[in-house]
Formats: C-alpha cells, structure tokens, sequence
C-alpha cells in the first residue's frame, strides 16, 4: 500500500511539475488555485467535447480523431467524445457543472469566456468555472490548441491529469501591430462597411488587417455603424486615406486609385518601425500618384491543336494580325504546343517571328520542349529579364507531377521583369488550371498566390483559370492579394464569356473562363476589353483574347 501510495503521489508531483512549466512562446499561470482531477488511476469521469460543425475531414475534425486515438493508446481507457449538439428546447444552462473538457468553438459559455481577446493565431488551454477549455481565435488555432493539448498531457503514458483550478496556459502570436488605435478606439471595435462596388476592396482589407493585426473586422453595409472604415470616389484626382471622427474613409477618384489608397494605407501601418501604433483624427497619406510604367497585356489561351483550316500553321498569321494591331508589351499565352512555339521561333507564310520583338520564358508541363507550355512573351525593346521558372500545381512543385485530384500536369510560368526605362521592377504569372479536378484549382491557386508573395515585386497574374459560374478561384485570389482586371477597371469594355464556339466547340460558357488580376493597389488598371476579332472571318482561337492597360505605380 505505501508503494503504491508513493508511486502515486510522485505521479501528482510529476504533472503538477509539468503542467506550472512555461513554454519559450507563452506564460502558464498556475499560482494558487484548488486543485482538480480530470484523470485519474487511468480512468475519468468527463466527457470530451467539439463543435458539431466539426467534420471528419476537417483540420478540428482530425485534431480531435488525434487526440482521441493518443487517448487510447496512453491512458488505456475510454472517454465519451460527444459534439456539442443539443436539441433546439434544450436551455444550455443546463450543461453549466457538467464535467466537459472542450474542445475548439463549442456553444458552452466557458468556450466564449476563454476564447474572449484571442486573434487569429491565439491560443489558449485553461480552467474555466472547473471545465477545461481549448480554444483558439480560429479555426486553424483551434486545431494547433487540440494538438498542443494532446502533446502536452497524453504523447506517453500516463494515468492521472491533476490541474490547479486556475491553470492556463496561453500562445500569443507576435504581430507586426501587437497594438493599433485609430482616434484612440482599438481597432477591434472598427467594422469596415461595403457596398456591392466596395466589396472587393473590403475582403481584401479585411484580410490584410487581420494578417498584421490578428483581428478579423467585421464587414457590413450599415453605413450607421459607429467606428467603421469605408470607401468612396472621390472628385480629387489620385487617392487618399483620411481619419476623422471615428470614421477611416479610403477613397480615389476611380476604382483603381480607390485600391491604391487601400494598399497605401495597408503600407504606411506596414512601415511602422514599433507594433504599437496610434493613429489620430487628421492622419493622411499621399494622394498624389507616381508616373507610372504603362503596361499593355494581352491574354490568350491558343488551343493547341486544330485541323484544316484551324490548324495551328493557319492560324498563327491571324495571331499575328492581332498583335500588329494592337502591339501589347506583354502577352500571356497558354497552351502553346511545340507547333505554336516553331511558328513563334521561326514565322509562316510570310509572317514574321513573334521572337523578332518578343523574348520568352516558358517550360513544357512534361519539363521538357516538346509539350505544351504556359509562356509569357514580353517586349525586349521595353524590358529586361531579371529571373524566371516554372512550377507545377501539385504537392510537388519543384517536379513534373498532376496534383491532387486532376487529371492533367498543370504548370504556371513567372517572369521578373526590369523596365528599361525607369528600371521598375516587376512580375509576370502565367497559368491553366487543372479543367476537371476542384480540389487541384483551389489548391493550385493557393500555391500561386504563395509563390506570388515569395516574388516581393507587384505581380500581374493571367491565365486560363477554367469555367466556373461562381468562381471561387477567383475569390480566393481577390480576397488575398489580386485585383479583377474586369472589375475595377476604370475603363471596362466588352466582357463576359472568353471561350466562344470555334473549331466546333459545343461546351456552353456562361462565364469568364480567363482572367487577368493585378497585385492588389499596385497598379492602376486603366482598361479591360475582350478582343472578339475575328481575322478575315476567321477564329484565332476557341477563346477570345483579353487586353488589359495597366500603369505600375
């Protein structure tokens, strides 16, 4: 008996020894406080609950499956793991003394009360009205709080889990803007207000702010509410930011300077050289905007097979019939299959190279010459190459590969450009999606954007982005860090669907298929126009070509 007494009570040492430790990132309070068994001599009496919206497949979803299955395998008995579902009678008073550990977002009180104050990359484990809770300020944070947890208490064996009544145990994120005031109110409180032609500009704001910040505003078209940033036009020529009575107002006097005074602003909280910053009615930016380098892009994808009169030999003149007429500096071309490429290299019938104004950037999707590329053409009287590569969209990059759920080898090609006149630096993206698999175009276009942030220059991205009614793809790269070229252009001409019925084509699109985006704030996007040319009655591709006018400010 005194042995296992003693073999008990160095088990309560050694988790009482534990849990007061301090992690290098967070401070564990565990001064004073009655102590509280959740395990013990390998059995327990509580319950383990998670969100219901939890799915298996979720990130929460796993972290929980983890941790249940450490569970098993290290204390030897078994817990009742439940949702937190309840029957739309049931008054959740009554779970108050229930002994739960919770886990994530649950509708417990005690989940609310410690998950008050986290940001984004928050976390917190704590002892809340004798309940244990752990929870994050999101959902990522949930699940990296759920693993902690499970590293923490249950990675080996073990038979008892003793805590102070008062324990907690926290991981702050350190921010750029660890703290930001605007006319003395925390930002927390400020809920950024949008219309139907400011919501792009929002989204975007809203993730900006939350990724120096931590904290997600709120967004809402209730212009009444108090301490809100908002948008307008403006008829002062350029962009300003201005800060007055509780009210941040973004404004330009189109809607591209509009995203130039949106990045500016982003920018100027960006440069502070403390995390602490305060910032008082009557701060302004600049609205006055740079000479810029005007850029001309042009957006195609070829198709690279055909027959007959469609054959690619035949309609690289028509190609070049646009392009004489309207002579862009930067031309984005996907599907360019070794045939299109030779006529390129070499001209055909008559009509010139391509390569006699244009240098190229661009790999096969088999890494080789002979298959279908992605390439970005550029003006070598205007611009210089700095660097440039290929990537595939798959869990391997670096390599030759079909990602995720698609069925073809789908690449993107980049180039880092160099104005030659003012030696303005910036990037060229150029791409096609995966056209059957969802899971390859969301997951692709998150390695895009990835790989667009890692260039440190304003980055043009086009490209075949495939038909989606609703595109969420497109959301994706607009939420983050693009603009829609058809969208906030100041001048906005034909538009709608880019793929037409040539060669045969029966696919109904409803849509816009090929897009091109810009860096958000960055460039001022002039025009937009589908180009539904046809070369003396004839197709030059099954899509039509987009011309965008851009000025890098």
């Amino acid at each position: 008996m005194k042995k296992i007494l003693t073999v008990a009570l160095f088990l309560l040492l050694v988790v009482l020894f534990a849990v007061s430790c301090k992690d290098n990132d967070t401070p564990a309070g565990t001064d004073g406080g009655d102590l509280q068994v959740f395990l013990s001599d390998g059995s327990s009496d509580y319950t383990l609950v998670y969100p219901l919206r939890y799915s298996s497949s979720s990130e929460g979803g796993q972290a929980v499956a983890e941790l249940k299955d450490l569970i098993e395998t290290n204390v030897g008995s078994f817990w009742e793991v439940k949702s937190d579902y309840v029957a739309s009678e049931t008054d959740l008073s009554s779970f108050d003394g229930a002994k739960e550990i919770l886990l994530g977002e649950t509708n417990r009180k005690e989940s609310a009360l410690a998950a008050a104050g986290l940001r984004e990359k928050d976390y917190v484990i704590k002892v809340v009205d004798k309940k244990l809770v752990v929870v994050g300020g999101s959902d990522a944070a949930n699940a990296a709080a759920i693993r902690r947890f499970a590293a923490m208490f249950f990675s080996k064996p073990q038979t008892a889990l003793i805590l102070r009544e008062d324990y907690v145990y926290e991981y702050r994120h350190d921010y750029a803007l660890n703290s930001l005031t605007l006319d003395g109110v925390p930002l927390s409180s400020f809920t950024i207000v949008y219309d139907p032609t400011t919501e792009s500009d929002a989204r975007y704001l809203q993730n900006a702010l939350l990724g120096l910040t931590g904290y997600r505003l709120s967004l809402s078209t209730d212009s009444e509410a108090e301490n809100t940033i908002e948008f307008a036009l403006s008829n002062e020529a350029g962009c300003f930011a201005s800060l007055k009575n509780g009210v941040l107002t973004l404004s330009g006097d189109t809607a591209s300077n509009r995203a130039v005074a949106v990045s500016r602003f982003i920018d100027a909280l960006s440069s502070s050289d403390s995390d602490t910053l305060a910032l008082d009615s009557g701060f302004s930016i600049d609205n006055t905007l740079a000479n810029g380098v005007p850029l001309t892009v042009f957006d195609l994808n070829l198709y690279s097979t055909g027959y007959g009169e469609n054959s690619v030999n035949n309609r690289y003149p028509r190609l070049m019939t646009l392009i004489d007429k309207y002579r862009p500096s930067i031309l984005c071309l996907q599907d360019v299959s070794p045939t299109w490429l030779s006529n390129m290299k070499n001209g055909r019938d008559g009509v010139s190279p391509l390569t006699d104004t244009y240098d190229y950037v661009g790999t096969g999707r088999n890494n080789d010459d002979e298959s279908v590329m992605q390439a970005i053409f550029y003006d070598k009287s205007l611009y210089t190459l700095k660097d440039s590569g290929t990537f595939w969209l798959s869990e391997t990059p670096e390599w030759e590969s079909v990602g995720w759920d698609g069925r073809t080898r789908s690449i993107c090609t980049w180039a880092i450009l160099t104005e030659k006149t003012s030696g303005k630096e910036f990037a060229v993206m150029n791409t096609m999606l995966d056209p059957y698999g969802k899971k390859a175009q969301r997951n692709g276009a998150a390695l895009i954007l990835e790989r667009a942030e890692a260039l440190g220059v304003p980055v043009i991205l086009a490209g075949d982005m495939q038909n989606i009614s609703t595109n969420s793809v497109i959301t994706t790269f607009t939420e983050y860090a693009f603009s829609n070229a058809s969208v906030l252009a100041d001048s906005v001409g034909e538009t709608g669907a880019t793929v037409n019925a040539a060669f045969g084509n029966v696919n109904s699109f409803s849509s816009a298929s090929d897009f091109v985006l810009a860096s958000y704030g960055e460039f001022q996007i002039e025009s937009y126009t589908l180009l539904k040319d046809l070369v003396e009655e004839e197709y030059v591709s099954n899509h039509w070509p987009i011309l965008t006018k851009l000025v890098l400010d």
